[in-house]
């Protein structure tokens, strides 16, 4: 091993040279929050998107509860509540689509 002294450190650029680690004098923040007629609109849309999708799941609760010789057809050698149940899953897939499709970034 070399005895030599490690190399010195930079001197310090003073103010009038700006360092990376310091902000650009008129940078505009990262993220500027939506205006509130954006953030209406798409707390609508969801709440309007969950209302029909609460009502189709409020009667698959129901037609399960109280018709259960008809959940229980078999159709193609299934039975329906699991179809029923597939749709359900699918049309919930179909609705977040349908939101991010609908949900607005800009007014």
């Amino acid at each position: 091993m070399s005895s030599a002294s490690p190399a010195p450190l930079p001197a310090d650029p003073g103010p009038e040279i700006p360092s990376s680690a310091d902000p650009p004098a008129a940078a505009e923040p990262a993220w500027v929050p939506p205006p509130e007629e954006l953030l209406t609109y798409n707390a609508k849309l969801g709440l309007g998107l969950f209302a029909v999708y609460g009502s189709l799941y409020a009667s698959f609760v129901l037609i399960s509860a109280f018709y259960v010789e008809w959940m229980g057809a078999l159709w193609a050698g299934v039975p329906a509540s699991v179809w029923s149940g597939f749709a359900l899953i699918g049309i919930a897939v179909f609705m977040a689509v349908l939101y991010g499709v609908l949900a607005r970034d800009e007014l």
